[in-house]
């Protein structure tokens, strides 16, 4: 992306393959550290979508299986597409007692949409990285009439106790401050309704949002390690995120017990295809 992009967060998706490739190169350390999924989401997808065993299930950026193993587990039968074959290779370790789950290396947009349709088109913390002129309309012809579009996204509620959130600032901002661009993408992944994109483009209409909370304690290193999963320290060089390791793991040890409890919600939006 050009400046003008990086200041535009609704089009991250133009920098998709870029954070493909920075993903795949910590598959692992993303599959340990990023959290899951709460029990009651996968659910209510089920619920709301009307699945049941057996059914076609499209999984766009499927990663590391984070949500394809519940997925698998509850009987669907699911066409991963991930670009990272590192990811992907954790991911097939992962699900291979499940012959159903089958593995394609490509993005969405690539992909060929096969004649027989899917159920549902799901994507898992990965709608934003998607093309909306392609993923609407896309997702819309690889569904049945009557199929539905489930995207699923972590929202933060609260890290760590009072204070400790203005300290880490503070902490960042002397060692290695995110850009003006990353911080803007933070807050619009953190409060943007994709419910109101999915009415916006004539192909779904939006059926339901649920949210649930889950809690995890971290310790110092676990904070460590999933924050270097995200986008603003995998813009650091190595010396920059062991100099910000090494003072965040001393402000936790120090100041904060050794731990802090980091409670988000997994959303789930689901939009039924329109009539053709």
């Amino acid at each position: 992306m050009d400046a003008a992009d990086e200041a535009d967060p609704t089009i991250l998706w133009r920098s998709a393959a870029d954070r493909s490739r920075k993903f795949d190169a910590i598959a692992q350390l993303y599959d340990t550290y990023r959290p899951g999924y709460p029990d009651e989401t996968f659910d209510d997808l089920i619920s709301i979508a009307g699945l049941g065993p057996g059914d076609h299930l499209v999984e766009i950026g499927a990663g590391t299986g984070i949500a394809t193993e519940p997925l698998a587990r509850r009987g669907l039968s699911i066409t991963c597409l991930e670009p990272g074959l590192d990811m992907a290779a954790v991911a097939r370790e992962k699900l291979a007692e499940w012959p159903g789950v089958t593995f394609i290396p490509t993005r969405f947009e690539d992909w060929d949409v096969p004649s027989r349709p899917a159920d549902a088109v799901v994507a898992a913390n990965s709608w934003h990285w998607v093309d909306p002129e392609i993923g609407f309309p896309k997702s819309a012809a690889t569904v049945r009439e009557g199929g539905c579009l489930c995207v699923i996204f972590h929202r933060v509620v609260s890290v760590g106790p009072p204070g400790f959130a203005e300290e880490l600032r503070h902490l960042r901002a002397g060692l290695a401050p995110p850009t003006p661009a990353d911080l803007k993408a933070g807050r619009y992944l953190e409060s943007h309704r994709w419910s109101e994109d999915m009415d916006a483009s004539g192909y779904f209409e939006h059926v339901q949002t649920t949210a649930h909370a889950f809690t995890r304690t971290l310790s110092a290193s676990e904070f460590v390690a999933v924050s270097d999963t995200y986008g603003p320290n995998s813009r650091l060089t190595a010396e920059e995120r062991r100099r910000l390791a090494d003072a965040v793991i001393e402000l936790i040890d120090g100041r904060f017990g050794g731990a802090i409890d980091k409670a988000e919600e997994g959303v789930l939006y689901v939009g039924r295809k329109t009539s053709s």
